[in-house]
């Protein structure tokens, strides 16, 4: 038997008591553990995806300026105008070069 402040505490309760206060905080510590996983997992998807979408950005920006530098080096004639090619107010334009008959 144990004395504390006097009150005669059998040893059995006391261990069992500390057995369930530890069982608890195991259980506890468990549910952390697992809620870190899933989390560390799901940070690493979003890593994943945002590492793919900076490559689709890069190779969409590397493909802007070949356009653009494709449409810097267009030599347009003297005598030749540029036409933008949209149908009924659509986004969507193409550019013509047409000539002009009395041009060289």
């Amino acid at each position: 038997m144990v004395f504390v402040f006097g009150v005669d505490v059998p040893l059995v309760e006391l261990i069992l008591i500390f057995s369930i206060i530890t069982f608890v905080m195991l259980l506890e510590v468990t549910v952390v553990m697992l809620i870190m996983f899933h989390q560390m997992k799901r940070s690493k998807e979003n890593t994943e995806k945002l590492v793919h979408l900076t490559h689709i950005l890069f190779h969409l920006t590397r493909k802007e300026q070949k356009y653009v530098g494709a449409l810097a080096r267009l030599d347009v004639p003297s005598g030749s105008t540029v036409k933008n090619n949209g149908h009924n107010g659509h986004s969507e334009k193409k550019l013509i070069i047409v000539k002009h008959k009395g041009g060289r």
